[in-house]
């Protein structure tokens, strides 16, 4: 069941834009919305040097021209951008993690190499911040290859690393390592429900979607599988790593609390969720 069924897109006017015209349209506004809000490293030259700049600049040229010899952009790809750009929105501007929460879109260098896609900032208290990684999936392939790289970084103690970061919280400017990163998983048909809505402006309806329940849900659900996995191989590494998942953990689920005495939660998930608890048995633990 996905969130369709609570507004359906045919109803939402007499001359509601076709599938292929919405994918075309968002994905084209999308497009331009995520290049222009990613972290650019030519404003880091001062502490990486032109040489490690350059070197990024050349990797980032090359993984472009290998994706644009594999043909045209996927359906599955448009919506993957679409959701991107959309999750970033809401949550920078339609507090979907509250309004204590900002988010960083990372550079284009951090979304092929490190695979973040977005950084949300939440403030704990005045003198510290709470930052959680996240990487984003539309569900229309598997999270399985997400949650294995979160399972050896887990193994090796080094979580996500973002290398070119400013925080919209403070002064601080340069590579944030030790992220938690978790998997945001949708299906189509709400992502293309969620589209129809940007592109008509209806931002109220973005900010009061219930996705963003779901969105909270799955983040916990993986969090706590991350901490129980660490703390089952009992090591002091895996001890430090397992009290950042019981950190963010903690900071989420106070969002969500707050989140369901806002906004109710009618408790209906779409595919993504199922995609979400499939391949958490990657991570072998007793919850």
């Amino acid at each position: 069941m996905g969130f369709h069924e609570r507004t359906p897109l045919g109803q939402h006017t007499e001359n509601e834009l076709d599938r292929e015209r919405v994918i075309s349209k968002a994905y084209e506004k999308a497009h331009d919305y995520v290049h222009d809000t990613e972290i650019n490293p030519e404003n880091f030259r001062d502490l990486y040097g032109k040489d490690a700049i350059d070197e990024d600049h050349a990797y980032v040229e090359h993984m472009e021209r290998t994706f644009a010899e594999k043909g045209e952009v996927s359906e599955a790809q448009k919506l993957g951008t679409i959701f991107e750009a959309i999750l970033h929105t809401q949550v920078a501007y339609g507090q979907w993690f509250g309004k204590e929460s900002s988010a960083q879109k990372t550079s284009r260098f951090d979304d092929i190499k490190n695979g973040i896609d977005e950084v949300v900032e939440t403030e704990v208290h005045e003198s510290a911040s709470s930052y959680l990684g996240l990487a984003l999936d539309a569900t229309l392939g598997g999270t399985d290859e997400k949650f294995s790289r979160i399972k050896r970084e887990v193994d090796t103690g080094k979580l996500g690393t973002v290398k070119y970061f400013r925080s919209k919280r403070g002064e601080f400017r340069g590579e944030l390592s030790q992220i938690p990163r978790v998997v945001v998983a949708v299906d189509a048909k709400t992502v293309l429900e969620l589209a129809t809505l940007w592109l008509e402006k209806r931002h109220k309806e973005l900010n009061e979607h219930p996705f963003q329940h779901q969105m909270l849900e799955e983040i916990l659900i993986q969090l706590a599988h991350f901490e129980s996995y660490t703390r089952e191989n009992s090591t002091p590494l895996n001890a430090e790593v397992a009290d950042i998942f019981t950190r963010s953990r903690g900071i989420i689920a106070s969002i969500q609390k707050t989140k369901k005495e806002s906004l109710p939660d009618s408790g209906v998930r779409d595919g993504g969720m199922s995609k979400i608890r499939s391949h958490l048995d990657t991570f072998t633990t007793q919850i």
